[in-house]
């Protein structure tokens, strides 16, 4: 799959979007902040059930932590490409001269946030799969 590096440069233009567009993109900007914000907040629900799982004095609670630290990576990433995504469509809006320019920083981290979902929900389904053939196999397993 041929991707521009992120030092690769991008088309610059002197363009800039009209005052509806720029509505547009404000509105948009600001859904993807609100959606990283609420991301992160859920990455850190997610740990904290981690480090609640730790009290639990069990060799299953130490697995848990483990499990709900790396599990709140996804949301971490994610959250943090929006926050950067609304940054760069605000900028569109607020600046003069540079719009394709922020706009392209702003495609590029919606970009990053979603490969990070696919390949979360790509694994998230083969363990699900994996789950369902096991608990097939061996029934015990599931009980």
């Amino acid at each position: 799959m041929d991707t521009p590096s992120d030092q690769e440069p991008l088309l610059a233009t002197g363009y800039e979007f009209t005052p509806a567009q720029d509505l547009i993109i404000r509105t948009t900007g600001s859904r993807a902040r609100i959606w990283g914000i609420l991301t992160l907040l859920g990455a850190g629900l997610t740990a904290l059930t981690g480090v609640l799982a730790l009290f639990t004095a069990e060799a299953f609670g130490v697995i848990a932590a483990i499990i709900y630290a790396l599990l709140s990576l996804i949301p971490i990433f994610v959250g943090l490409n929006f926050l950067q995504a609304g940054r760069a469509l605000d900028a569109v809006v607020t600046t003069k001269g540079s719009d394709i320019d922020h706009l392209m920083e702003s495609i590029r981290s919606v970009g990053k946030a979603l490969f990070i979902q696919i390949v979360a929900v790509t694994i998230w389904f083969a363990l699900v799969v994996l789950g369902i053939i096991v608990s097939i196999a061996i029934p015990e397993f599931g009980s």
